[in-house]
Formats: C-alpha cells, structure tokens, sequence
C-alpha cells in the first residue's frame, strides 16, 4: 500500500507542485540532501527506518523504498544485521565503476588527467538544460586529457554548476579523482 501521507514539513520550497512528486521521492531528496550537507559523513550508520519514519512522519515503507532507491544510486550500503551506511568512494572502486577500460597487458590502473583548461562562465542553454539551472546561473567549464600508460584515450569536457563546487580550480585544485568532491 502506497503511503499517501504529504507532511508539510517534507513539502519543497518550489513553485513544483509536491502532489506531482511521489512522498518517497520527497523524502529521499531530504536524505540525499543531509548526505550533501555532510551532515551524514561517508561511512557513518545513519538512523534505522524507524528512527527516519518517526522523525518524518511517514511509513517504514516510504523510507525503506526512499533507502532502497539511495543504495541502487551507490550513496548508501546495507549491511546485513548491521545497518545502513553512507557510501565510501574510494579509488578502486571508482576506477572500476567509472573507467572499464585497460591497457592491452590487462591490469587495471587509474587514468592519468592533464588538466587543459577551467573557465566559469554563465552556462549556455544545453548546460542549464542538463544541469537544471536557470539563466544567469554560472558552471565551471574543466577540460582533462586522460591517458593510458602515457598513451591519450579520453578528451573529457565537465560542465559543473558553480555554486555547488566554490572555489573549484581556484582554492580548491581540480584533482585527477573528483569523485570525492561530488560526493
């Protein structure tokens, strides 16, 4: 039985109907949002459905399928009579998820990045199309060079909204492995 239930509290702050918007998809925004606010860290167990379910005033069922959701997306894993807990993306596992390529000797390693270029700009309407943004709003502009044992395989062009990544290519370096970063 679907949970029907619309608590106020979970309600966006948007001009988008939250009629339009299943409850569990409410509530897995306002998961996802506490694991980008770090206010959940990577590997930390975070509260049982239960728990979740009484703060939010929604069914065990609305936050196990917001969950269940969450962990097919890697930001979460289950551990069997352990709990639930806040994905770690480390290297390895990244390489493996993202680059399934290798040299012709077969071993697996990660792709070398020379950074080319990173400019801001306002984003041009395929970018605010894709990333959701409205006009004026501003992306950081990364273009890479990977290799494979020296040898170029991938031109990389990302496209990232600014607000969410301040100081990116300034303060903050533009590392070979960003995965963390957008984590």
């Amino acid at each position: 039985m679907t949970d029907t239930r619309k608590p106020a509290h979970l309600a966006p702050q948007s001009a988008e109907s939250p009629g339009l918007r299943p409850l569990y998809r409410q509530v897995k925004d306002l998961l996802s949002r506490r694991i980008a606010d770090q206010v959940w860290q990577p590997g930390e167990l975070i509260p049982s459905e239960h728990q979740i379910a009484a703060e939010l005033g929604v069914s065990q069922g609305t936050v196990r399928k917001a969950l269940d959701e969450m962990t097919a997306e890697r930001l979460l894993t289950r551990r069997q009579g352990r709990g639930t807990f806040v994905a770690r993306h480390d290297e390895a596992r990244i390489l493996f998820q993202f680059f399934k390529m290798a040299p012709d000797d077969g071993v697996a390693v990660f792709p070398e990045s020379e950074l080319r270029r990173v400019t801001k700009a306002p984003a041009d309407a395929d970018e605010r199309r894709a990333l959701g943004l409205d006009p004026g709003q501003r992306v950081i502009r990364i273009a890479r060079l990977r290799s494979l044992a020296g040898k170029p395989v991938i031109s990389e062009y990302l496209s990232l909204p600014e607000r969410l990544f301040p100081g990116l290519g300034e303060a903050v370096a533009v590392e070979n492995n960003l995965y963390d970063l957008f984590a």
